[in-house]
C-alpha cells in the first residue's frame, strides 16, 4: 500500500488468510493447502496457522485492516456454527461490504506474496500492483459503482443447494443494502451499510 504514500512504521507480516480464520477451519484438526504455485499437482500441505504470511503491509494498514479480519473471523464462525449445529431461530448480521474487503485483501496478500495462480502458473503481478486496488482498501467510499463479490460459474455447471440455505424474504434493516442476501437456517443475513 506504499503506493497510496500513506504508509507508517515497518513492513509487517500479514497472514496471507486471517489466522483466526484458519483456526475457524481447522477446528481440532489441521490446516491443509493445495494448488498453490509452489506445490506439485495433487500435492497437500499441512501448515501451522501462523506459517501462511507476507511480509506486504505496513504496521499502520495492518491494523487500520484488522477490522476486517475480525468481520471475517464472525463470518466463518457463525457460518460454521450454523451448519454444525441445528437449532431453531438464529441469526447473525454481517457486513457484506467488510467481507468483500477481506476477500479483497486476502486475494491482494496472495498476489504479493506470489501465492495467487491460474492453472498452475503464477499471475503476472499486475493485481498485486494495481494501485486502484489499494485505494478500494484503504476507503471504502473509493469502490466503484457496481464493483464487489460475484460468485459466476460456467454454462452447464450444477450447484446444490444445502436444505439449510433458504433465499431472504424479509428487507434487510433501515441504512443497509442486501449483499447477496441469503438465510442459512432461519437467519443468516449479509449487509453491508449503503453510503449517501
Amino acid at each position: 500500500m506504499k503506493d497510496l504514500g500513506s504508509c507508517v512504521g515497518p513492513i509487517s507480516g500479514e497472514h496471507i488468510i486471517s489466522e483466526a480464520v484458519i483456526r475457524i477451519l481447522m477446528a481440532d484438526g489441521d490446516f491443509s493447502i493445495a494448488g498453490l504455485p509452489w506445490l506439485a499437482p495433487g500435492e497437500t500441505k499441512i501448515l501451522p496457522p501462523q506459517s501462511l504470511r507476507a511480509n506486504c503491509l505496513c504496521t499502520k494498514h495492518n491494523s487500520a485492516l484488522h477490522p476486517l479480519d475480525d468481520a471475517a473471523k464472525y463470518f466463518f464462525a457463525s457460518l460454521k456454527s450454523f451448519l454444525e449445529h441445528d437449532s431453531d431461530s438464529r441469526h447473525a448480521l454481517v457486513s457484506g461490504h467488510d467481507i468483500e474487503r477481506w476477500l479483497l485483501k486476502t486475494a491482494k496478500a496472495a498476489a504479493v506474496s506470489k501465492n495467487l495462480a491460474r492453472g498452475r502458473e503464477r499471475l503476472s503481478g499486475a493485481f498485486s500492483r494495481d494501485a486502484a486496488l489499494l485505494d478500494m482498501l484503504d476507503d471504502p467510499s473509493h469502490w466503484p459503482e457496481g464493483a464487489g463479490l460475484y460468485c459466476t460459474m460456467n454454462t452447464g455447471d450444477r450447484t446444490l443447494n444445502h436444505t439449510r440455505f433458504h433465499q431472504a424474504a424479509d428487507k434487510c434493516p433501515r441504512g443497509h443494502r442486501s449483499a447477496g442476501a441469503k438465510h442459512l437456517g432461519p437467519r443468516l443475513r449479509a449487509a453491508a451499510r449503503t453510503t449517501g
